[in-house]
């Protein structure tokens, strides 16, 4: 087979680059150029993160509801269409990932977060069990009618059209939003932009509706009028709302907290759970409820926590939540629901900020404050529509004013016609001889001969009557702001019919005046065990007393001293550098005698490494802010002082206390610590005495504790032997400790 030879000779490679373009280079203040672009990005970041204070959207979710509408065709009643496909259309306008916008329509789908969902979706959107939803290309989705009362007027340019991202398009600037739409379904699922975030939380569209209508028609409204309407949120999960006072700092100042509180009841000696609070999932609120009874020792009154809920899992069935926690025997249910509010997310905070874009920019508002911009911007689309509308009908009326003329004459105007040669010449010739407009011409020569009949020509008559009548009544409302106000309350009003039924009604959010106070104390559900706490230098543990005394002596390390108590009582640890770590003996871990105690330098954060356990003494927790034990401490430097146990302690209702240490010295001298350490019966503080003497030599001083008065957990103590030369400290000679005191613990 014959092949081809291959040339030796190389073909150089050419430069394909035809065309070369200069670099500029300028010089300027890097900070001025840090600014100016942050600026930029930050102007872009809120509105895809802030809503908009006129239609209460971020621009994706508006994006999303626009091109469902225009370029999907769907409408409330329309046939459902894949959300992946109503994705692809949105990127037209949102070229920021399908993912994303996926999401976003799924999200604004589900009423457990909304009041009004703008999308209604077929299949899994997720329920209140997690946040779980299916992809796009598995479930379907379409407007619903409240999306369709945000978009009405859209075509008679209520609003704004700007380009979009490519100039290939336009897409409005807002939606025209019929009901104020951003308290109604508040901000679920807020996004961060450059330091700012907006949390609202929803709120009943009749009772805010009505409360725009009332600004609007009463400018001058007060706040108390306008709470008389919004007495307060309105959450699609019911719930208890707790705090009329941070309500009213929210709807003053636009920012402020209240409490969330799902409704539950005592069933057969086991609690039932039949809400979730707003914006928690109902795996959240079962992992939270584990938690609360873990971390708080009450095991041995919880036998069981289950999730009966049902429904939820399509449109056609509604969710039926339903979490028991099923109680032991003579468990006090009560009791266990105080701890649930107070601990787990059977009851939450709402910290709400209502920030939303005005002029383009991040604004806290308060709620007469957002009512009357929406009122402001409600009236300028219907401003908008009323002029559009007007344009329209004189557009018809000059037609038709053309054509009642031309039937008059519609013999001579035949005869015209029938003598020009095409369309745009009978027109012409027409226009010419009878003096129509070119518009009349236009319209007469595509008339069809029929509609000039004696019947058509008193239709004619009536539409001309009508329309002049709906110009003189748009005129008189363009005409005066007066009328505009009445139209705008007209159109509120119409929305607040069209929606009446959807006022609250019982089993919906129940506004109540004040906080409850919860006080629980975890110690009083403990059952009483006997117990054997052993207190080694940097650490506590606890075990039976039989497993102690049968294993004592081979137990490793150093101990500090073992004591038996219950799981009722609670034990002070003190440390040479003058500080108590408390702990309730019910919440130090029973482990083996064969593992070392769980250091505490790791857990307490102002334990220092270089300190140490010297010492411990329990007492009963009924009793905790008054022990009725006292603490003498005598430090390094001659330090003396003494202070009632109780007041070194942090309050045992903290969950801080495990973690953190508190004085019980107070040594304000560098380098000191506690060279002797005296717990006694506060009434016995008067009869200890002691010697102190200096290392270096010289006489020794007697301290009678009658003469020192009692301080704080923060008192310095008083100084009773000064050192005179460097490197002395002071050593204590003689005492009566054993005689009086329940530890002691001398260096």
């Amino acid at each position: 087979m014959a092949t081809r030879k291959k040339s030796s000779k190389k073909t150089p490679l050419k430069d394909s680059i035809t065309e070369y373009h200069s670099e500029e280079f300028s010089h300027e203040d890097i900070a001025e150029n840090m600014t100016r672009n942050m600026i930029q990005y930050a102007r872009q970041s809120f509105t895809r993160a802030i809503p908009d204070v006129r239609d209460g959207l971020i621009e994706v979710r508006r994006r999303i509801i626009y091109s469902m509408y225009h370029d999907a065709h769907l409408s409330s009643t329309s046939k459902h269409m894949k959300v992946a496909k109503t994705a692809g259309l949105a990127l037209g306008y949102h070229p920021h990932g399908d993912s994303s916008i996926s999401e976003a329509t799924t999200t604004m789908s589900q009423p457990w977060n909304l009041n009004a969902p703008l999308v209604d979706i077929e299949g899994n959107k997720g329920s209140t069990l997690d946040r779980e939803f299916a992809d796009g290309r598995y479930i379907e989705g379409r407007l619903t009618v409240y999306s369709e009362s945000m978009l009405g007027g859209i075509k008679d340019d209520a609003v704004r059209m700007i380009p979009n991202f490519d100039n290939t398009a336009v897409e409005p600037e807002v939606l025209p939003a019929s009901f104020p739409q951003l308290l109604v379904n508040g901000n679920p699922r807020p996004k961060m932009a450059v330091g700012y975030s907006s949390m609202i939380a929803p709120h009943n569209i009749v009772e805010i509706t009505k409360a725009a209508e009332l600004v609007n028609r009463k400018p001058e409204a007060t706040l108390s009028e306008i709470m008389r309407m919004v007495p307060g949120p309105f959450l699609p999960t019911g719930n208890i709302v707790m705090g009329r006072d941070g309500i009213k700092d929210i709807y003053s100042t636009g920012v402020g907290s209240f409490v969330i509180r799902a409704r539950s009841h005592q069933e057969d000696g086991s609690i039932v759970i039949t809400e979730v609070p707003f914006g928690v999932t109902r795996n959240e609120l079962i992992d939270s409820i584990v938690k609360c009874v873990t971390d708080n020792n009450i095991e041995h009154l919880v036998k069981d926590i289950y999730d009966e809920s049902s429904g939820g899992e399509d449109d056609s069935s509604d969710e039926d939540v339903r979490i028991v926690v099923e109680l032991e025997k003579n468990a006090p249910a009560d009791m266990v629901l105080k701890f649930l509010h107070k601990k787990s997310n059977l009851q939450i905070n709402f910290s709400a900020r209502h920030i939303a874009l005005v002029n383009g920019m991040p604004t806290t508002v308060n709620l007469k404050e957002y009512l009357q911009h929406f009122v402001d911007f409600r009236t300028e689309t219907i401003r908008r529509m009323l002029e559009e509308e007007q344009r329209i009908k004189k557009e018809r009326q000059h037609i038709v004013e053309g054509f009642i003329r031309m039937i008059d004459i519609a013999d001579d105007v035949i005869a015209e016609i029938r003598r020009s040669q095409g369309r745009a010449d009978a027109a012409a010739a027409i226009e010419k001889k009878f003096g129509f407009t070119d518009r009349q011409s236009l319209a007469i020569v595509s008339l069809q001969l029929y509609r000039i009949s004696a019947q058509d020509l008193r239709q004619l008559k009536e539409e001309l009557s009508q329309l002049n009548d709906r110009l003189d009544v748009i005129g008189t409302i363009l005409g005066s702001d007066e009328e505009l106000r009445k139209e705008v309350s007209k159109d509120l009003k119409a929305t607040i019919k069209k929606f009446s039924k959807e006022k609250r009604a019982d089993g919906d959010t129940e506004i109540v005046d004040k906080v409850e106070t919860i006080n629980v104390d975890a110690g009083s559900m403990v059952p009483t065990q006997e117990t054997m706490v052993v207190v080694k230098p940097y650490g506590v543990q606890r075990m039976s007393q039989t497993v102690w005394d049968n294993n004592h002596e081979s137990y490793p390390g150093i101990v500090i001293g073992d004591y038996s108590t219950d799981t009722k009582h609670g034990i002070a640890l003190f440390t040479r550098g003058g500080k108590v770590i408390q702990r309730r003996v019910s919440d130090i871990d029973n482990s083996s005698i064969k593992n070392e105690p769980e250091d505490i330098r790791r857990t307490t954060s102002t334990f220092e490494s270089g300190d140490e356990i010297i010492g411990a003494v329990t007492f009963p927790m009924d009793n905790a802010e008054d022990t009725g034990l006292s603490v003498i401490t005598v430090t390094h430097q001659g330090q003396v002082k003494v202070s009632q146990l109780s007041k070194s302690f942090l309050a045992f209702t903290q969950k801080g206390y495990m973690t953190r240490t508190k004085p019980y010295c107070g040594m304000k001298i560098k380098d000191d610590y506690a060279i002797a350490c005296v717990v006694v019966p506060t009434e016995k503080v008067k009869d200890v005495n002691f010697s102190l003497k200096r290392r270096s030599g010289g006489r020794v001083t007697k301290v009678d504790m009658s003469t020192i008065n009692e301080q704080g957990a923060t008192g310095g103590g008083v100084s009773k032997l000064k050192m005179t030369k460097e490197g002395d400290y002071a050593t204590i000679t003689r005492h009566n400790f054993d005689s009086v005191a329940t530890m002691v613990y001398i260096a």
